[in-house]
């Protein structure tokens, strides 16, 4: 629908003296608008003239659109422009009306009003656009109305002309005001909506919100406001419930002719279901016959096998007491190789021990050596200690010798000796620093030596360390690939027994010669079964070969047997259609009594049928002529109108403004008593028969020439004249006026109300007598014509007849010999495909044993290709055993170096640091000597001169006596020292030359104590091994003894032969052996007993054995016996209670069907009479041939039959599709009513299906049957069925019997300050006035865009327009308008609002508002409607001012 852009209203006055002169409101492309008006300003009176162009001459509620326009003068004009959806260009639609002639009094019947309405559709501005439109002009700047004739002439012109797209339409011609509404309809306007729900909401103010009270429920509010739009929505093509009804009142009538095949039929039907039932009881019972029979055969089967299987066993047991000697045979040659293997294997293990206790005594030689070195290291450091002592005591006894000989000499000699000594000390010192230097330098480059050498020993350590690394990746990559072989070996064993390779124990290979064996036995198993395969394939195409021309030959006697077949059908057809029309003219001819001998000269009785028809056309013709005449008199008495007065008639009347009442209808309605009435009839007898209008109407039809003709004359009254006595002679039924004489009598009771309806229901009955007379004459007429018809379409002679016959029985033994002859050759081409399917199984195993042959073959090539790797692998594995060993001795041997080169790199630091503190402290002391520049140099160390210098300077004050004890002293310590340096035994050269260092030796005795440990730990385990190797010999000399004791005095079996034995897998293999040896001992002695003792229990049965050809194997005997017999005595009881429930199935059967058809009768009178009807072949043959006969039976009626169950069925498709159109619908009415609220999506209306598929149809087509039941009964008492059909078949009925209107649910959301809360429809219609508005107003625009339906391929809504009168006197609150709003917006609906509320809340919810104020005229009683845009958010200029074009009207009469 369009939205409304601007409207216009044009000299428009009410309230007596308030006009609207020329104002034009512009909505600016829709915008939704508040209009503000105070009370009493004419809000009602605006929304009442905004509706006419859409609804011209519209009353609203008490408010007479005539009453707006009493006084003759200039027209008025409300113009609207709409906005066209798809910007596709505006339209106006206007309204003019025109005050023509009448007094200024309140009596509206006075009046008379022209009415034109027009459109004008455009894309831009032009002449007849809503504002340029010639309706007014200027003349002495006073602004004039054009005349209202030449307004509809320049209209006329530019509708006629090309230029502009105008239409005019004059309310005075009937057919205008179609043309006009229909003109509104292309532009998506709907009058009619207009009509029904604008004009309701605006009956007063806010009347929206009172809409659907009288809808309190959930059934209410569907059933009046959902259920008429959906059904207007569906029926635009056609009213589908009128259709369904039709179609039931037809199918009735069907049925009720066809009443008595149907119920054949459903005997027939019944029969054929009934006999199904039997037939599979009796099938059942045969089977379980047929179940008894293959059970003997299968006991007998049971019996031979178990005879047959015993003697299999006893052979069985001799053949396993051999393989139990061969088993034992095995183990004792197992047990030599073994015991052998296990002497060779101590024998090595004693070479291993020999082998590495020479290494350890190697080990153990080498550290013995270091640990003797670090001995005579630590001894020549101790030796070094004691000689330090020494010389300290020795230079101790030079100063006690120098003090003592110090004690004898004078001053003078003291101080010459004392120079002398500090010379030679000064010459002592620089020379011993000069050799301390160049010793220093010395130890550094030693050092500098030893550092390099540890560092060339740890790369080639790194090195060595690296290239072990290398070796353990390729020893593990080597043993990775060991391992894989062994896995693969292993796995290759377990699945496949015959792979029988074993490696010998020391080197660990296969023999060659072996390997070539087994692939070449190999080799020749693939043959021998592809041999086998390609012999059976040969059997098989040859098979297949002699199938393919059977199949030919079975083709081609198909194909006759289907050229036959539909032969015997064509015949049988042909019959079957003859026996139907013979049945059909028959019956014909018995309706009308005519010989049946006369079937084939249908003249005669065609000649008897069309005398039967011309009686039923003359009594149809009676019957319509007294119709017509009971009509007459019935459309008299309902309304009043005694005389037909002519539609052009009265319609040139209602346009002139002349109002008429018919006298009869007048006089009846007349509130006065039966006298009174008697009296004016006495005064006037004409009243029944005149028109009654006004004196006024009478003297302007006078001068109006209605340019029509009329075929009786029609007495006028003048209402002012009714109760006026005519000078009336009256003779009986002649009435005379002057020289006119009139017949006429008019029956007075038909002024009593009581009486007329009396006399209008006898009528009525009459009438519907009359009716269904007609109906069942017309009827009867058709049927006849049908019978003509089927008689003469009735073709066939007797010789076609017995043609057919004859016919039909020679193809039908040529079908039967063709038959016979298929039968025997798909018999053939039976055995033939068993036997294919033989091979096919045989195929399948050899199949399968070729693919596990090539999956063998493949999987032993990859173990040799595997075993090639393993044996690079294995010799790689040894070599890199022995690399790996020699880097580890050369890792070692060079760890030790490096810890040796440590230990003199700290000897040699700490030589140097020795020699450095030494090298700083005779620097000092050689300071003190510095100055001594000359003297004699002095024999003896610089200790000894040291020590005679100190004893110098202490003076002579020394004790001779005291001295000499301390040099005793002394001189005997020095000669201890010396005989502990003789003890060291050690060169004096080795402790002479080193500095002693406390460090030095502390780690020295430390080294030593760790290889002590060592070589402790090393001495212990050589103890060990050999005691190991004492053990290993004793050992190796005891299994040598075994073998001879228990191998009858054999010596050890040579190596080579006993190499490459796997004996645990030989020893597992033949253990099992022989547990599954004494394990099938056991089985076959248990099952010999236990066959012994099923063959006793089945000796009762042993005649049944005799039965059998071919003995089939069987598995689980004791339980088959058990089960087999227990299930042939089972069979045998339920065989004699199956027979008596058929023999009562029987029974039951008979007397059920027997009396129902000549058919049965003869069925069980003859064929089902004695035991062989317990036979299935011939109780099925039977029944089967009873069948053919009811088929023959009911193909005669097939089509009439098939007609009405179409008939039926397409009522109940059209129904359920048509009901569940309306679920569709339903669903959809809330489908775009989701709003944003408080942040998130939320439906204003949901409503509530019940699940389609849950949707019980049966329901519905058994209510849909029982209506045609109804109607069926209705038909044959001769009763009307429209009635019931209205009451029972209708949307709402139908709706509610699938869905169920109380299982729709309608729920409305409720939006308060800060949430939102459901409500159901019945707690929504009873809150507040303003929450009921707001669901109301939902409701509304759900319905309303229901209605308009959307744009499914632009996704869009129609537009919609609603202009309400004051709709916020209930709801004025912010959270109530904003939900309202959003609805109206997600609608696309534009709101164009009148109300006196100016509330922030209000106003703030629109963009464009008007304000509206009532002024006075200057100087004048008149008053105007002054409008100024008081918002406008959507133009700039927020203070434009709307002019109202003020004019004075010139008061003209037009006429």
């Amino acid at each position: 629908m369009p939205k409304i852009n601007r409207v216009r209203i044009v000299n428009f006055t009410y309230n007596q003296n308030r006009h609207i002169y020329d104002s034009m409101f512009d909505y600016y492309g829709g915008e939704s608008t508040l209009n503000i008006l105070a009370n009493g300003g004419g809000k009602s009176v605006l929304v009442h003239m905004l509706m006419q162009p859409m609804v011209p001459k519209m009353n609203l509620k008490d408010r007479a659109f005539k009453s707006y326009f009493k006084k003759v003068g200039p027209p008025t004009y409300i113009m609207i422009e709409w906005l066209l959806d798809d910007n596709a260009g505006r339209v106006t639609t206007g309204i003019g009306i025109k005050v023509t002639s009448g007094k200024n009094s309140s009596e509206e019947n006075d009046e008379s009003i022209r009415v034109i309405t027009f459109t004008s559709e455009y894309n831009s501005a032009n002449k007849f656009d809503i504002e340029n439109i010639d309706l007014t002009y200027r003349e002495d700047n006073i602004t004039k109305m054009v005349e209202f004739d030449k307004v509809i002439k320049n209209l006329s012109y530019a509708e006629k002309g090309n230029e502009y797209n105008v239409h005019v339409y004059r309310w005075e011609v009937p057919e205008d005001k179609k043309k006009y509404n229909d003109s509104l309809a292309t532009y998506k306007i709907n009058p009619s909506e207009w009509r029904r729900l604008m004009t309701k909401i605006n009956e007063k103010e806010a009347g929206l919100g009172t809409f659907f009270d009288d809808c309190k429920t959930n059934k209410a509010l569907i059933n009046k406001w959902f259920m008429p739009a959906i059904e207007e929505s569906l029926n635009k093509n056609g009213n589908v419930i009128e259709q369904i009804r039709e179609l039931i009142k037809n199918h009735a009538e069907q049925l009720v002719l066809n009443e008595k095949i149907i119920e054949e039929k459903k005997v027939f039907e019944l029969f054929k279901v009934k006999s199904q039932d039997l037939l599979l009881k009796l099938e059942k019972y045969n089977n379980i016959l047929n179940v008894i029979e293959d059970t003997e055969i299968s006991i007998g089967n049971l019996y031979r096998f178990l005879n047959i299987r015993h003697e299999e066993l006893l052979n069985k047991k001799d053949e396993l007491k051999i393989e139990t000697e061969k088993n034992k045979g095995a183990f004792d040659e197992l047990l030599y190789n073994r015991l052998s293997y296990d002497y060779y294997k101590e024998d090595n293990n004693l070479s291993d021990f020999l082998k590495k206790r020479n290494e350890l005594i190697e080990k153990i030689e080498n550290i013995n050596e270091y640990v003797n070195e670090l001995k005579h290291k630590q001894q020549v450091m101790e030796c070094a200690e004691v000689f330090k002592d020494f010389e300290k005591t020795g230079g101790d006894i030079v100063k006690k010798e120098s003090e003592l000989k110090t004690e004898t000499m004078g001053q003078e000699q003291i101080e010459d000796k004392l120079n002398d000594i500090n010379y030679s000390l000064n010459l002592l010192y620089d020379k011993k620093i000069k050799c301390e230097n160049n010793d220093l330098s010395i130890k550094k480059e030693e050092l500098s030596d030893i550092n390099r050498s540890i560092e060339d020993y740890k790369l080639q350590k790194t090195s060595h360390e690296d290239e072990k690394s290398e070796f353990d990746k390729r020893l593990i990559s080597a043993e990775s690939s060991i391992a894989v072989f062994n896995r693969e070996e292993k796995n290759i064993k377990q699945r496949y027994k015959d792979f029988t390779l074993e490696r010998n124990y020391l080197l660990q290979e296969y023999d060659k010669k072996e390997v070539q064996d087994y692939n070449k036995f190999l080799h020749d198993k693939k043959e021998d079964t592809v041999d086998k395969i390609n012999r059976f394939v040969d059997e098989k195409d040859k098979n297949k070969e002699e199938m393919n021309q059977l199949e030919i030959m079975i083709k081609a006697a198909r194909q006759n047997i289907q050229r036959l077949a539909q032969k015997v059908d064509q015949y049988k057809r042909s019959i079957i259609e003859y026996e139907k029309s013979r049945e059909e003219i028959l019956s014909i001819y018995k309706k009308y009594e005519i010989n049946s001998d006369k079937l084939f000269y249908k003249d005669i009785a065609i000649g008897i049928i069309e005398t039967e028809l011309n009686k039923f056309n003359g009594v149809i013709r009676d019957l319509n002529s007294q119709q017509d005449s009971i009509e007459k008199y019935i459309n008299m008495y309902e309304s009043g109108k005694t005389i037909p007065i002519p539609i052009e008639l009265k319609e040139a009347l209602d346009d002139n403004g002349i109002d008429i009442d018919f006298g009869y209808e007048w006089l009846k309605n007349y509130s006065i008593s039966a006298e009174d009435k008697e009296t004016l009839l006495s005064n006037n007898p004409f009243i029944p028969y005149s028109i009654i209008m006004s004196r006024r109407d009478f003297e302007n039809l006078k001068k109006i020439d209605l340019k029509l003709f009329t075929s009786l004359a029609f007495p006028v009254i003048e209402r002012e004249s009714l109760e006026d006595k005519l000078n009336i002679v009256t003779f009986n039924q002649i009435k005379n006026i002057g020289d006119m004489n009139f017949l006429m009598s008019f029956n007075q009771k038909l002024l009593d109300e009581r009486h007329l309806r009396e006399l209008l229901q006898q009528r009525q009955n009459e009438l519907s007598e009359i009716k269904n007379s007609i109906k069942d004459a017309h009827k009867a007429t058709q049927n006849t014509m049908i019978d003509k018809s089927r008689i003469e379409g009735f073709e066939y002679t007797e010789h076609e007849v017995e043609s057919l016959r004859i016919s039909l029985e020679n193809v039908e033994n040529e079908l039967y010999d063709e038959n016979n002859n298929i039968a025997s050759l798909e018999e053939k081409n039976l055995n033939i495909r068993k036997e294919n399917e033989e091979i096919d199984q045989k195929l399948m195993q050899l199949y399968t044993g070729e693919n596990n042959i090539n999956m063998q073959t493949d999987e032993v090539i990859r173990l040799f290709v595997l075993y090639e790797d393993y044996l690079k692998s294995k010799a790689e594995k040894t070599s890199l055993e022995d690399r790996i060993k020699n880097t580890i001795n050369s890792i070692e041997g060079l760890e030790k170096t490096i810890v040796r080169l440590k230990n003199e790199e700290y000897i040699k630091k700490a030589q140097i640091d020795e020699v450095i503190k030494t090298l700083e402290e005779d620097i000092k002391e050689y300071a003190k000597y510095a100055n001594a520049k000359n003297g004699n140099m002095e024999t003896g160390t610089i200790i000894d001169l040291k020590a005679e210098r100190e004893g110098l300077i202490s003076q002579q004050g020394g004790n001779v006596k005291s001295l000499q004890r301390d040099l005793d002293s002394l001189n005997e310590r020095y000669g201890r020292l010396y005989e502990k340096l003789q003890e060291y035994n050690i060169p004096e050269i080795e402790y002479t030359t080193i500095t002693y260092s406390f460090i030095e030796l502390k780690e020295t005795k430390a080294l030593l104590e760790d290889y002590q440990d060592k070589e402790k730990k090393l001495n212990s385990q050589k103890d060990k091994l050999s005691g190991r190797i004492e053990e290993t010999q004793k050992s190796l000399k005891y299994k040598h003894s075994e073998i001879y004791n228990r191998c009858q005095g054999k010596e050890p079996k040579d190596i080579e032969a006993i190499e490459y034995l796997d004996f645990d897998t030989v020893g597992e293999a033949l253990m099992l052996e022989k547990n599954d040896l004494e394990s099938e001992m056991y089985k076959l002695n248990t099952e010999i007993n236990k066959l012994d003792g099923e063959i006793n229990k089945l000796y009762d049965y042993r005649e049944f054995q005799y039965r059998v050809e071919n003995v089939e194997p069987i598995e689980d005997l004791s339980e088959y016996r058990t089960n087999i017999i227990n299930e042939y005595k089972n069979l045998q009881n339920k065989r004699d209670v199956k027979k008596e429930e058929l023999r009562a199935e029987y029974n039951n059967f008979e007397m059920q069907f027997i009396d129902k058809a000549d058919i049965f009768e003869q069925l069980f009178t003859n064929l089902l009479n004695d035991e062989k009807k317990y036979k299935y072949e011939y109780g099925s043959y039977a029944i089967e041939r009873a069948i053919i006969q009811i088929d023959m039976k009911l193909k005669q009626h097939s089509i009439d039959i098939q007609r009405i169950e179409d008939m039926e069925r397409s009522i109940s498709d059209i129904t359920l599709e048509y009901v569940k159109k309306v679920y569709d619908e339903m669903a959809s009415i809330d489908r775009n009513s989701a709003i944003d609220v408080f942040g998130s999506r939320k439906k204003m209306l949901t409503i509530s299906m019940p699940p389609k598929e849950g949707l019980d149809e049966i329901i519905l087509n058994e209510y849909v049957k029982g209506t045609i039941s109804n109607c069926v009964s209705l038909y044959k008492q001769g009763k009307p069925m429209d009635n019931l059909l209205s009451n029972e078949i209708n949307t709402i009925d139908l709706f509610d019997r699938l869905i169920g209107i109380n299982r729709v649910g309608i729920n409305l959301t409720k939006i308060e300050q800060n949430k939102t809360t459901k409500l159901t429809w019945r707690e929504a219609i009873s809150t507040s006035g303003g929450e009921r508005f707001v669901s109301a107003f939902v409701i509304f625009i759900s319905l309303l865009s229901y209605s308009r339906g959307s744009n499914i391929l632009k996704h869009t809504q129609d537009s919609k327009v609603l202009i309400m009168d004051n709709p916020f006197g209930a709801i004025s609150s912010e959270h109530l308008l904003i939900p309202m709003f959003e609805v109206a917006k997600k609608y696309d609906t534009q709101l164009i609002c009148f109300t006196d509320h100016d509330k922030p809340a209000i106003c703030d919810r629109f963009n464009l508002i008007y304000a509206f104020n009532v002024e006075r005229e200057v100087g004048r009683y008149d008053e105007y409607l002054d409008v100024k845009i008081k918002k406008n958010l959507v133009k700039k200029d927020e203070e434009e001012i709307l002019t109202s074009s003020m004019f004075k009207l010139e008061q003209q009469s037009l006429f």
